[in-house]
């Protein structure tokens, strides 16, 4: 699955399939959408625009903590954005037990973006 987050009708779609009989911990496009602006705002001040190909992320909209005293594992809807060179792309809709992290980051590759810091810090500063 491939889907751009600036289709918001086939996002809907994708986001209903899944969703299906679900009332709680749901997820609109607006929340993706304003997810990425937040992950777009955070790397932008890291590395530059044209290092972020490939980059995944795990968004999980409704994520927080439950006590040890609550009942189960509360599910909610989480989605896989991947950036390509022409944008943001939805890879993957799932529900699953509710993260504790509303973005977390999944193919970080440490060693590739310490060398893109260091050059975009020297070509900055």
């Amino acid at each position: 699955m491939e889907i751009s987050v600036r289709d918001a009708e086939k996002l809907q779609l994708a986001l209903d399939v899944e969703q299906n009989n679900q009332s709680v911990r749901l997820v609109a496009p607006e929340d993706i959408m304003n997810r990425i602006y937040e992950i777009e705002g955070r790397l932008s001040g890291l590395m530059p625009r044209e290092d972020w190909v490939d980059l995944v992320f795990c968004i999980d909209c409704n994520a927080q903590e439950f006590p040890s005293s609550y009942s189960g594992t509360p599910m909610s809807t989480q989605v896989e954005v991947r950036r390509l060179k022409s944008g943001w792309f939805v890879t993957g809709i799932i529900r699953w037990a509710t993260s504790q992290k509303v973005i977390e980051p999944l193919n970080i590759d440490k060693e590739r973006y310490a060398k893109a810091m260091a050059e975009y810090v020297s070509r900055n500063f």
